[in-house]
């Protein structure tokens, strides 16, 4: 779901579901008691949320990000284990508290538009295709190179 559940501990029930990117699978409480770190597997990054749950900003790092800490000597140096390349990423937070704004989602400038013409051969029936007739659906194309 791409979410992080908040949990009332005192009532036993869920406070809250947090949108957060893709695949979120490590999280820890920060040092300095007012944020949390959440591994977004999915797209590679780190998210920066106040204690309200509002995303303060994101770290890109390593290829499927799982496991995030702080350095217990350095507030706000993140290391975080890349599970996707076998990495660890060293990250600083330069955050003192909540950014002034906070981050929006910004759509790509494609969304809604028309998909481009582009034919492919089908792997089940080997005829040329074009992707806008998969337009509204899911698919995936799989680009492989054998250099």
């Amino acid at each position: 779901a791409s979410t992080v559940t908040r949990i009332d501990g005192s009532r036993s029930t869920v406070a809250a579901e947090i949108p957060v990117p893709n695949a979120p699978v490590g999280l820890t409480v920060g040092l300095r008691a007012d944020r949390i770190y959440i591994a977004n597997r999915g797209d590679g990054s780190v998210s920066v949320l106040g204690l309200d749950g509002v995303e303060w900003s994101r770290i890109p790092v390593g290829a499927a990000p799982g496991g995030v800490t702080e350095h217990p000597g350095h507030p706000g140096r993140l290391l975080v284990a890349n599970a996707g390349t076998g990495s660890m990423t060293v990250a600083d937070d330069l955050l003192d508290g909540p950014p002034a704004t906070t981050l929006e989602e910004v759509e790509h400038p494609l969304v809604g538009h028309k998909l481009p013409a582009l034919p492919l051969v089908d792997l089940w029936t080997q005829e040329l295709r074009d992707l806008g007739e998969w337009a509204g659906r899911k698919y995936v194309v799989n680009v492989f190179a054998s250099w």
